[in-house]
């Protein structure tokens, strides 16, 4: 298998299991992010030593894998950031009111 398709499956993988472990815990009350995280510690070398991390991500494939995890947070930081999409600079000054601000 290539390694762009290695990185496409991991990255499907990654995310469906995030999304079943968000339904899970929603359905057990609890907030979806609880069960990403969950995900992430099954995916992850906490569980059984490493071998499951090892055995569906391979090593060729993990420095795209956490080249896309980057540009993941990057975006993630940036899109929660208090200038966002709607605003133009984040060097100009915003009054309180502004829809800019944060916690508006």
């Amino acid at each position: 298998m290539s390694a762009a398709a290695l990185l496409f499956a991991d990255v499907v993988l990654i995310v469906v299991l995030a999304r079943l472990c968000g339904a899970l815990a929603m359905r057990l009350a609890q907030p979806a992010v609880v069960g990403e995280i969950v995900a992430g510690i099954l995916l992850g070398p906490t569980l059984l030593h490493g071998e499951l991390a090892r055995t569906l991500i391979p090593t060729e494939v993990r420095p795209a894998l956490g080249a896309l995890a980057g540009i993941g947070v990057a975006g993630d930081t940036t899109r929660a950031s208090p200038w966002g999409s709607s605003c133009s600079s984040p060097w100009r000054y915003r009054s309180p009111r502004s829809r800019c601000w944060p916690g508006s």
